[in-house]
C-alpha cells in the first residue's frame, strides 16, 4: 500500500481533465487514460497479496468503462487522490448480466474489485444513481479488529472476510451481499463446487446468522440472530463453566447474548504457557526430564486467539460429530487484537525465544536452541557479513524479531542494496532499495530465470522415531538437526496384524505429542505386525502414510519425504 497523495501524473478534475476533453470531445485522450491509470495505481490498496498487475488491469479496464464519462471519471480521480474527502457524485457503470466484473480472467463484484463506501461503485441498468457520497478507499477504514473464514467441513469457501475497527460490530448471515470487509458478512453467495447436501440443507437455516460485537480492548460477544442455535468453541466459555480448554462446545440459543472472548484472560493464558514451556526447557538444559510443557506448539497458543462456530449442527463429546471439520458449514473468527499480544510476548521476552523465526508449526521446546550459545558464532558472522555485504535480499519475513531484523537493519544503514520481498510493508522499507511485493516462489522463480540457474526439486522432510517396549507404542516427531520433539501429527491409527487376519485396531488416536499407546491383544507373537497410519497437520495438503513396524522390541527412526507436485511420500 502506498500512503499519501503523491501528485498527479498527467490527469486531474480541475486541470488536464479539462485539457483532455478539449482536445477529445467525446472523453479523454490515450494518454490522459495512461496517466489517470498510473494516478490511481498509486493510491491502490494492497489486500490479500493482490499483485500489481492485477490492479492495473482492474484500474484500466474502469477507466476504459468511464472514458465517455468525463463528469464521472473526474469524480473518481478527486474521491481517490484526496482519500475520500472531497465530496463527489456517484460513480457509476453499466450492470453485466450477472452484476460481475471480469479482469485478467477473474469474475468479481465491482464493489470488491475497486472500493468500498456507504454508496460503493454500483453496476445500473439506466436507474437514477444513488445519493452522492465520496468514494472511499479500503485503506482508510484502518486495521482490523478480526477476520472470518467460512467453510465446510475441512474445505474454506470464498475469500477470508475482514472487519476494519471502524465497525466494532458485525453481522454473519445467510444474506447475498458479496462484500469483503465491512460490518456483514453474507454466506448465501459463497459457491462451492463440492458443496454436499448437508451443508445445503444447513446453509437454508443459517437465516439472521449471528453478531459478533468487539468491546473494550478487544473482549467478544455473540447474539444468535438465526432461528437455529450456533455451537461454539471458546476457551473463556471453558473457563467459566469449569472444564478443560478446548474440552467443550457451548451451545448458544437464538436470540441469546453471551460474552465468548476475554482479552485479559486470554493474555494470561499466553504468558503462562510461554514461561511453562521456558522453564521447561530449562529444566532440560539442567539435565533434567523434559515434561510435557515443553512440547507446546505455536499452534496451541494461536488457538487461545481463535473461535470457532458451527451453525445449525454441533460436535464434540456430546454429539456424534467428534471435529468440527465434520459439520456442514462453520466459521473460523480470529481476534487481531489477541494476534498481536502473542507477538509482541515474543518480542518483548528478554530471552533466546523471541530471536527464532516462529512458524505455524513449529514447537516452542526447538525455538531457543536455534539462537543457542553454540550458534552464537553463526550470528556474529551474519552482523559481520551485513558489514560488508553490497546487496542483501529478505524474504518473506515481517523483520520485527530482534537480533535477527537488525542484520537487514544494517545493510540499509549503509546505504548498500537492501532488497524486501514481502506481502506487506514492513518496519525497514524506508531503508530498502527496493520492496517487492510478491509471494517469495514467484519473486525467486524471476529470479533464479534471470540468473539461469535451475530450480531444485523441493521435498517436505519429516523425521519420526517410533519406539516398541512391552506392547507400549511411542510415537513422536522429531527436529530435522536435533533430537528435539517436534509437532508434526493431527491424529494416529495403530492396527496390528498377523498376515491378513486383522488382531487390533484403535481407532484414531488424537493426543499431544509425543504419543505413547498401549496395545492389548491376545496371544502376542513375533508372526504379528503394527501398521502405523500417521494423519498430517495437513498445511501441504499431504496425504496419511502408514509405516510397518514389527510386533517386538524395538526403536526405529523413519525419514520420510513428500512431494506436494505428485502428492506422494517416500520413505528412507
Amino acid at each position: 500500500m502506498i500512503s499519501g497523495s503523491p501528485p498527479l501524473h498527467s490527469h486531474s478534475p480541475t486541470s488536464n481533465g479539462a485539457s483532455s476533453s478539449s482536445s477529445n470531445p467525446g472523453g479523454p485522450s490515450s494518454d490522459a487514460c495512461n496517466g489517470i491509470v498510473a494516478t490511481l495505481l498509486c493510491h491502490r490498496q494492497r489486500t490479500n497479496g493482490e499483485s500489481e498487475t492485477f490492479s492495473k488491469r482492474a484500474i484500466e479496464s474502469l477507466v476504459k468503462k468511464l472514458k465517455d464519462k468525463k463528469d464521472e471519471l473526474d469524480a473518481l480521480v478527486a474521491a481517490v487522490t484526496s482519500n475520500g474527502q472531497v465530496p463527489t457524485k456517484c460513480v457509476t457503470i453499466q450492470r453485466t448480466l450477472d452484476g460481475r466484473l471480469q479482469v485478467a480472467g477473474r469474475k468479481g463484484f465491482p464493489h470488491v474489485i475497486y472500493a468500498r463506501s456507504q454508496h460503493p461503485l454500483v453496476p445500473t441498468n439506466g436507474l437514477s444513481a444513488p445519493p452522492t457520497q465520496p468514494l472511499t478507499l479500503i485503506s482508510n477504514f484502518g486495521e482490523y479488529w478480526c477476520s472470518i473464514a467460512y467453510y465446510e467441513r475441512d474445505v474454506q469457501v470464498g475469500e477470508t472476510f475482514k472487519v476494519p475497527d471502524t465497525f466494532k460490530e458485525v453481522t454473519i448471515d445467510g444474506g447475498t451481499d458479496m462484500a469483503t470487509v465491512g460490518d456483514r458478512f453474507c454466506l448465501g453467495p459463497l459457491s462451492n463446487v463440492h458443496r454436499t447436501d448437508a451443508s445445503e440443507k444447513a446453509r437454508l437455516h443459517i437465516g439472521k446468522g449471528i453478531r459478533l460485537e468487539c468491546r473494550n480492548e478487544g473482549d467478544v460477544w455473540i447474539r444468535c440472530n438465526s432461528e437455529q442455535a450456533v455451537f461454539l468453541q471458546s476457551y473463556y466459555l471453558d473457563r467459566e463453566a469449569g472444564r478443560a480448554p478446548g474440552d467443550a462446545v457451548h451451545k448458544i440459543y437464538p436470540q441469546a447474548c453471551i460474552k465468548v472472548f476475554d482479552i485479559n484472560q486470554c493474555f494470561s493464558q499466553m504468558d503462562q504457557h510461554i514461561k511453562m514451556a521456558l522453564h521447561a526447557r530449562m529444566q532440560q538444559n539442567h539435565g533434567q526430564a523434559m515434561p510435557l510443557a515443553a512440547n507446546l506448539s505455536v499452534d496451541e497458543l494461536r488457538r487461545l486467539c481463535v473461535l470457532r462456530l458451527s451453525f445449525v449442527k454441533g460436535w464434540g463429546p456430546d454429539y456424534p460429530r467428534q471435529s468440527i471439520t465434520e459439520t456442514p458449514c462453520w466459521i473460523e473468527i480470529q481476534i487481531h487484537r489477541a494476534l498481536q499480544l502473542l507477538d509482541d510476548l515474543f518480542n518483548s521476552m528478554n530471552h533466546p525465544l523471541t530471536s527464532a523465526v516462529v512458524t505455524a508449526s513449529s514447537s516452542i521446546s526447538s525455538i531457543p536452541s536455534m539462537i543457542s550459545n553454540n550458534n552464537n558464532y553463526e550470528l556474529e558472522a551474519s552482523f559481520d557479513n551485513a558489514e560488508h555485504a553490497d546487496v542483501c535480499l529478505v524474504l518473506g519475513s515481517s523483520l520485527r524479531v530482534t537480533p535477527a531484523a537488525d542484520i537487514p537493519q544494517r545493510v540499509g544503514e549503509r546505504r548498500e542494496k537492501l532488497i524486501i520481498g514481502n506481502l506487506q510493508l514492513t518496519p525497514l522499507a524506508k531503508l530498502a532499495s527496493l520492496n517487492i511485493h510478491a509471494m517469495c516462489d514467484d519473486l525467486m522463480r524471476g529470479l533464479m530465470a534471470k540468473l539461469d540457474i535451475p530450480i531444485p526439486e523441493w521435498e517436505l522432510h519429516r523425521r519420526i522415531r517410533i519406539t516398541f517396549q512391552n506392547q507400549t507404542l511411542t510415537i513422536m516427531g522429531l527436529d530435522l538437526y536435533q533430537d528435539i520433539a517436534y509437532t508434526l501429527l493431527s491424529s494416529v491409527r495403530i492396527l496390528v496384524r498377523e498376515g491378513t487376519e486383522s488382531k487390533y485396531d484403535s481407532k484414531t488416536i488424537i493426543n499431544a505429542e509425543s504419543i505413547e499407546h498401549k496395545i492389548k491383544v491376545d496371544n502376542p507373537n513375533d508372526k504379528m505386525d503394527v501398521y502405523i497410519e500417521l494423519n498430517w497437520q495437513g498445511h501441504y495438503n499431504e496425504p496419511k502414510y502408514t509405516i510397518k513396524v514389527p510386533f517386538t522390541n524395538s526403536s526405529t527412526e523413519v525419514n520420510l519425504f513428500y512431494n506436494p507436485k505428485t502428492g506422494t511420500w517416500r520413505e528412507q
